[in-house]
């Protein structure tokens, strides 16, 4: 029965490892830390995501397409 929960537990890690990597990611493109975004996130789970879905854009992205450069 052990065996079943370290397999949980393992199965929970490695999935919060790939979500916290694409949260920071999403982060990154806000204009923040990337490392910083992804050790809150792995830790802290679900808070984690929405406090990365809350931060706000810093602007400092290069213009897509279509876009005007920002003075």
């Amino acid at each position: 029965m052990a065996t079943v929960y370290i397999l949980i537990a393992a199965a929970y890690l490695i999935l919060d490892y790939f979500i916290a990597k694409w949260f920071s990611e999403a982060a990154e493109d806000k204009g923040y830390d990337d490392r910083k975004c992804f050790w809150i996130c792995f830790w802290l789970g679900f808070i984690g995501y929405l406090l990365v879905i809350a931060l706000p854009d810093r602007g400092n992205r290069p213009a897509g397409p279509g876009e005007l450069p920002k003075l």
